[in-house]
């Protein structure tokens, strides 16, 4: 959803630049870094990994 929310602040900032001038400051730079980092950190889990500790951790759960 970061991602969702960055194009969203972009498409927002090319209408509002016709009305005013914007400066890029210390927080606009740091969401895009994060959410570059997150999109690197979710696309480089494994989910079928994931899923598998999931249904482990659930029925070790389920047998006790």
């Amino acid at each position: 959803m970061a991602e969702v929310f960055l194009i969203s602040a972009f498409i927002s900032m090319v209408k509002v630049l016709s009305l005013a001038d914007l400066e890029l400051e210390i927080g606009f730079w740091s969401y895009i870094l994060f959410a570059i980092t997150l999109s690197v950190a979710i696309n480089s889990i494994d989910k079928l990994q994931s899923w598998r500790t999931v249904y482990k951790l659930v029925t070790n759960k389920a047998a006790v």
